[in-house]
């Protein structure tokens, strides 16, 4: 698939699973927001056809960059988190705060944003509503029976992120592959990143490497989701079945479903 102007919307076939299984083309797309997709991106998500659209983001987010019409499509909001939280929504209050926190020397210090971010995920992971909100994505997923699913929340790296990886393994895939996919995000954001810092003058300052901090994709936050995962709760397949409520029917028809 190629978008005009949807950089971080992608197919998950591409991924690798265990067992030499692979993921069905054309059924399982991860996005950014849909705001500013052109007529053809329209056309060539309706004709995918993408039949059922999951909104990760908050109340603000979809009031001030309401997706696009896509005919055919089922259109959802599921947010995990209603209120605006630095470095994951992406409203304009959320982004006039961090900018500035970025003109202060202290807060624009990149390893504190590093270190506030492996947080969030390690809370994510912990969150009892989070939890309820990935469960309602796993039944969704498996009540649209024909045509694509396509998820997305603003930048298509934390909140539609999570929703990948938690599919990802449950269709087998291992951490390394989900690592990769992960990671792909900071080609597809690396424009937005360099607009935002040219925007704000803070090219060549430490600031300028805490904006990638936060609107990249770092190995570190996926580790620390892995970590906070393993620790508390045993692991990434009891996690999915003890927390988000992917049961052994619902793993065994999310495989049929969307795998070859």
């Amino acid at each position: 698939m190629i978008f005009e102007k949807l950089p971080n919307t992608r197919d998950l076939a591409d991924v690798p699973l265990s067992g030499g299984r692979q993921i069905r083309p054309g059924m399982l797309i991860r996005s950014g927001m849909l705001y500013a997709a052109s007529e053809q991106d329209i056309r060539t998500l309706a004709q995918l056809p993408v039949t059922l659209i999951l909104d990760f983001r908050s109340d603000q987010e979809c009031i001030e960059k309401p997706d696009p019409a896509i005919p055919g499509a089922e259109y959802l909001n599921i947010a995990p988190f209603r209120d605006t939280i630095s470095g994951i929504t992406r409203d304009i209050r959320s982004d006039a705060r961090m900018m500035e926190q970025l003109k202060n020397p202290v807060k624009a210090d990149p390893d504190i944003a590093i270190r506030y971010m492996t947080t969030l995920y390690r809370e994510m992971g912990r969150n009892p509503d989070v939890h309820s909100c990935y469960h309602r994505f796993f039944e969704l997923l498996l009540q649209n029976r024909s045509g694509a699913t396509l998820w997305h929340c603003t930048a298509g790296k934390d909140r539609a992120g999570f929703a990948a990886i938690l599919l990802l393994a449950a269709l087998g895939a291992d951490r390394d592959a989900i690592l990769a996919d992960y990671l792909r995000t900071n080609e597809n954001v690396q424009h937005e990143i360099a607009y935002i810092i040219k925007a704000e003058k803070l090219e060549g300052l430490p600031a300028e490497e805490t904006v990638r901090a936060f609107f990249g994709a770092r190995q570190e936050y996926l580790n620390a989701l892995f970590e906070s995962i393993n620790g508390v709760y045993g692991g990434m397949k009891e996690f999915l079945k003890n927390q988000i409520g992917v049961t052994d029917e619902m793993q065994k028809a999310l495989l049929e479903r969307f795998t070859v």
